[in-house]
């Protein structure tokens, strides 16, 4: 396969005209960092209204819709290209139940066919097969999978928190095994597809090792699942790349990783691909000032994939109506990440958009028919449906 290379026009420094796009987060909504409602505190609240009267406010000044442009990418054929989002939060507070349909929709008209939708603790993990559930196939022919797992962010709270009675409120210790018990139910058999989104991350933990020492124990219980169920894994890691790389390395014989959102150094990201690892970018890669560009010149197509990351993460290269903070980002925007992609490599976006969709469905086994069978297994690559077999002839 051929490994990205940079353009040298691309290596300058280019100022960006226009101020990044900027997301209300959940913690803004007034939800805590966790992803969880967060009790009604003074602070909470006003944070909430003084979001909903900006909002209204900015609407007012400019009434012209804001939503993301759709640009599919058109084949040589004039049919467009299949896409597959290996990582949308569509689970997150940020997005109602009733945008859904519609989020599917534009999805659907930018050619993405597959969402894989991440849990980021047990209760985000059982609202993706919920929402998995109900709205898989069912707009434009999306179809929604979906894995299961405890963030890093989540670790210490998954294993420690209790009540005043001393009951764990989030899972505790033995959090796995609900984690193996909701991916054995009647809807885990049928849309999970992977571990995740678990992992390290080292940012807001500052000096407290044990905030450190859970997040690591709560990834090595799934990465023992992992390889227990024959499931791959989806990882998040930020400022603990060594740290993963030691974590995960006595697994990966047997269990397929996909880092998304790689931003870490060039050393640990060769050790992870010499290791078979995949690597995952987003909207993060489309910034020219924030973004190491040397990741994408070290990754070769065939363990390159693409995910939004919504609402997360909106692709610097789209063109708006206004840069709008509170324009929450959609898997629809994944052709912009494509493009991006192929136009730093020669590539025609064609090219681009099957490697990496290629990537994906080979990772998930998307289309496969049996996911995990009653002894652990998986089910086998031969029963796969057209929209996987299209894939195997590139």
């Amino acid at each position: 396969m051929p490994v990205l290379v940079i353009k040298e026009e691309e290596r300058r420094n280019i100022k960006i005209k226009n101020n990044p796009p900027r997301l209300i987060t959940p913690k803004m909504r007034g939800y805590g960092e966790s992803g969880e409602k967060a009790s009604a505190t003074a602070n909470g609240s006003e944070c909430l209204d003084a979001n909903r009267n900006q909002a209204a406010a900015d609407r007012q000044a400019d009434p012209r819709p804001q939503t993301l442009p759709i640009y599919p990418i058109t084949k040589s054929d004039k049919t467009v290209a299949d896409l597959v989002d290996i990582g949308a939060y569509l689970t997150n507070p940020a997005f109602d139940r009733a945008v859904i349909p519609s989020i599917l929709e534009r999805a659907s008209k930018a050619g993405v066919k597959y969402i894989v939708v991440l849990g980021v603790n047990l209760s985000s993990s059982r609202s993706a097969l919920k929402l998995c559930d109900e709205f898989d196939g069912k707009y434009s022919g999306v179809q929604l999978r979906c894995v299961v797992g405890v963030g890093p962010t989540h670790a210490n709270s998954t294993i420690c928190k209790t009540d005043s009675e001393g009951q764990y409120l989030f899972g505790g210790p033995t959090f796995y095994r609900q984690l193996e018990e909701l991916i054995y139910t009647k809807l885990g058999r049928k849309y999970v597809v992977g571990i995740g989104e678990c992992g390290l991350d080292y940012s807001g933990t500052k000096n407290n090792e044990t905030e450190r020492v859970s997040q690591r124990k709560v990834l090595r219980k799934q990465m023992e699942l992992a390889e227990k169920l024959g499931l791959p894994v989806v990882l998040r890691t930020r400022e603990a790349y060594p740290d993963l790389v030691t974590v995960i390395k006595p697994y990966l014989a047997k269990v397929k990783c996909v880092v998304g959102s790689y931003d870490g150094p060039i050393k640990p990201l060769k050790e992870l691909l010499e290791a078979g690892v995949y690597i995952g970018l987003n909207g993060g890669c489309t910034n020219r000032k924030g973004f190491d560009l040397n990741i994408m010149n070290e990754t070769p197509w065939n363990r390159c994939m693409v995910g939004s990351a919504a609402p997360f993460q909106v692709p610097r290269n789209i063109k708006i109506v206004r840069r709008d903070k509170y324009l929450n980002n959609e898997p629809c925007s994944i052709s912009f990440v494509v493009k991006r992609l192929a136009e730093l490599d020669d590539q025609s976006y064609e090219a681009a958009a099957a490697y990496t969709s290629k990537a994906a469905m080979k990772f998930f086994g998307l289309g496969q028919v049996g996911k995990t069978t009653e002894n652990g297994e998986r089910g086998s690559e031969d029963s796969q449906d057209p929209a996987a077999l299209v894939y195997r002839s590139l």
